[in-house]
């Protein structure tokens, strides 16, 4: 991920590539952003981070096949519905969400998985998890 603009490699905060290659001779690694190969310098590389996992604040305006959030009641504090929803409608295709035995466990009556509904329909609330549709 990088993590700070660079418009002469025309790449921005928060874009996701895979290194596709690492060049010892050169000292270069190349880094594939959506079929684009950009070239770093071994001295560019405090640019990129590992992204495997990221924070809600970073992966915002950005979307991801599927999106899974822990949520525990030890950092309760975060558990806020603007951030919750923020995180959650970042992923296109599947969302989960996890809790641990202390979160609520109650549903919705109509509730209904989340691939069964159209991500346009999805709406998050923290108290009850999915269901459709219900407009903040």
């Amino acid at each position: 991920m990088q993590i700070r603009n660079n418009y002469d490699k025309d790449v921005y905060n928060g874009d996701i590539g895979r290194i596709v290659g690492i060049d010892r001779e050169e000292q270069e690694v190349s880094v594939n952003f959506d079929g684009k190969i950009i070239p770093y310098e071994f001295s560019e590389l405090d640019e990129l981070v590992l992204a495997y996992a990221t924070s809600v604040h970073k992966a915002q305006g950005s979307e991801y096949p599927a999106v899974v959030m822990p949520l525990l009641t030890q950092h309760y504090i975060l558990l806020q519905r603007n951030l919750l929803y923020t995180g959650i409608t970042r992923g296109q295709e599947a969302r989960h969400n996890h809790r641990n035995k202390k979160s609520p466990q109650h549903r919705h009556p109509q509730q209904q998985t989340p691939a069964a509904i159209h991500p346009s329909e999805r709406t998050f609330d923290a108290s009850v998890g999915f269901h459709k549709p219900c407009h903040f």
